[in-house]
């Protein structure tokens, strides 16, 4: 499942709405729109305040996207961090970033 595809199913669950969302992330709702109809790429720093403004609105939101993304498992979680790792459109900030993200998560989980 895609990034928007996830994102966007979560979003539709629990019922949020886009402004609430633009207040608690920072990203604008023109930004929130685009991501939900899956145009444009979205930043490792646009991807984390989305995902940490869902779970402010709504407890539970990152893990069930991060479940619907498909890392749930330990397994999961070293291919991912292993694919992050080799992406070179990540400068380093942006491979810890996510890395930490990834971890926290899987943290949660378990």
């Amino acid at each position: 499942m895609e990034f928007h595809e996830a994102f966007k199913t979560v979003f539709s669950r629990r019922c949020l709405v886009q402004k609430a969302l633009s207040e608690v992330s920072g990203c604008h709702t023109s930004q929130i729109k685009k991501v939900l109809d899956g145009q444009g790429t979205v930043t490792i720093t646009t991807m984390q305040s989305l995902l940490d403004g869902m779970e402010k609105l709504s407890p539970g939101a990152k893990y069930e996207f991060f479940s619907l993304w498909g890392i749930d498992s330990r397994s999961d979680l070293d291919r991912a961090i292993s694919a992050i790792c080799r992406a070179p459109s990540l400068n380093q900030n942006q491979r810890t970033t996510l890395t930490r993200a990834l971890v926290k998560h899987h943290q949660l989980a378990v």
